[in-house]
């Protein structure tokens, strides 16, 4: 059982969630059918560790099915049936989330039924609660329009020809929806660009980035889009960065913390491709700033947990700063807030490659040795940190080994997507021909240092070359 999806989807739920759910297939609305009951029953017991039987599909079919149809097809059209409920259950949570949309679709109900008194005091509060909503969010712009829309369709079907017409407002909430969503493709489609090496049509965005450069008082959400956009556009224009900086910090608490999370990452991610080509310091002290705020608000928190990819990237940036205190108080802290299931690694990888920077090697070696590899970027990561650790410590046999077997890996490995495999092979040949360059090469060695696309540990490997003599075959101190 499980291998079915519908036991893989049942898993995903929490405890809250299945209990909400039991009552839901319970209900004679949704489902008249007592076997998709009992089936229901055994499905949690198996998750529990509680299975029928032996555990096996035979068992489950004949603990839930009456005789005369003890068959692999029905049982494979019950498991079916409530898979459906299951996931009709999951669209009903997600939509009583959205507390606007709910009401705006309440709203077409009874203008549809043409119920005037309750539509129109229901009109009202609607309105009145978004008018509340002080933080602004794609979603509070969505619902703008909807009901500005909806005021509309009021007025002609009451065949209104008055100046207090909707139209106006509809039109107006509708530029302000269409904008931001416009900015906000763009952002993303220009994003993309840089990380996949992919062409988007972004000239109706340039247009509107354009038109909204000339307007005096933008909504903030789209007044934010803009500066992103704008600065993946003209990266080289630092003021424009340093005015989206200079905007989040100001208006933080004004954006919805899921908008704000977003934001945040475009600034992060802007920041780290510059400190590649510009004030490396500076910008890792704004990169930073910006993950300060989105932790101790929780904007960079998804649910009730961090990323591992937000925790290794907030990490590595205080590495670089050499901020060893507050990185390792970070890494402490964080740890109970990462997945449960996956939380072991990054926290392990994190504080091997913390006392890499710190020196202290024993520690790494004893850190690496605790890894469990459940993603692939940690296998490929600790294998750099272990070399790395090899070439400070003047061990250039384990080193020169290492370099071998992983590119071997690197190459033979199919499960390793293209992109990741190119970075860390760039890596191990780099890496391998500075070690055995001729004098007469270093120059033009440096050269494909810094050209090399995709590469992991650029700046080591910079440094390195700067200092390595194949001559001496020793590494320095």
């Amino acid at each position: 059982m499980e291998k079915s999806k519908l036991f893989g989807l049942y898993g995903k739920l929490n405890r809250r969630e299945r209990r909400r759910f039991r009552a839901f297939v319970h209900s004679p609305y949704y489902n008249k059918n007592e076997l998709v009951i009992r089936l229901l029953d055994v499905t949690e017991g198996f998750l529990e560790g509680r299975p029928v039987g032996d555990g096996s599909v035979e068992a489950a079919m004949k603990e839930v099915l009456p005789p005369a149809r003890q068959c692999k097809k029905q049982f494979a059209y019950l498991q079916s049936e409530l898979l459906q409920l299951l996931e009709r259950f999951l669209g009903l949570e997600y939509y009583q989330q959205k507390a606007h949309q709910a009401e705006i679709d309440i709203l077409s109900a009874l203008l549809e039924k043409n119920a005037t008194k309750h539509l129109d005091s229901r009109y009202r509060r609607t309105r009145h609660s978004l008018q509340q909503e002080h933080q602004d969010s794609m979603g509070k712009y969505e619902s703008r329009y909807a009901l500005s829309r909806l005021a509309t369709m009021k007025d002609i079907s009451r065949r209104l020809r008055t100046r207090g017409s909707h139209l106006q407002q509809a039109s107006d909430d509708l530029d302000s929806f269409y904008f931001a969503s416009k900015l906000q493709y763009g952002c993303e489609m220009l994003n993309r660009e840089r990380i996949l090496n992919m062409t988007y049509d972004t000239t109706t965005t340039a247009l509107i980035a354009e038109y909204l450069e000339q307007m005096e008082d933008l909504p903030l959400l789209i007044k934010l889009y803009l500066h992103i956009y704008k600065t993946y556009k003209a990266p080289e224009d630092e003021s424009v960065y340093e005015e989206l900086i200079r905007l989040i910090y100001l208006h933080q608490g004004d954006i919805h913390k899921d908008e704000m999370r977003t934001i945040l990452l475009y600034a992060i991610n802007h920041g780290q491709r510059k400190v590649r080509h510009a004030d490396k310091g500076t910008y890792l002290r704004r990169i930073l700033g910006l993950f300060q705020i989105g932790l101790s608000e929780r904007f960079l928190f998804q649910g009730k947990y961090l990323s591992h990819w937000t925790y290794s990237n907030a990490a590595l940036v205080g590495l670089n700063l050499r901020e060893y205190e507050w990185t390792e108080d970070f890494i402490v802290r964080y740890r109970d807030h990462l997945e449960p299931a996956t939380r072991d690694d990054p926290y392990h990888y994190m504080l091997a490659n913390m006392y890499y920077h710190k020196g202290e090697y024993e520690k790494v070696l004893d850190l690496l040795r605790a890894l469990k590899f459940v993603d692939m970027q940690y296998h490929m990561g600790a294998r750099v940190i272990l070399i790395k650790t090899f070439y400070a410590t003047g061990a250039l046999e384990s080193l020169l080994s290492l370099l071998a077997s992983f590119s071997a890996y690197l190459r033979r490995n199919k499960q390793i997507s293209p992109g990741l495999k190119k970075t860390y092979l760039n890596f191990c040949n780099l890496l391998h021909q500075i070690l055995k360059v001729r004098p007469a090469d270093r120059e033009k060695l440096l050269m494909r240092i810094r050209q090399t696309e995709p590469l992991a540990e650029r700046t080591w490997l910079e440094k390195v070359h700067q200092v390595w003599n194949p001559a001496d075959e020793e590494t320095p101190a």
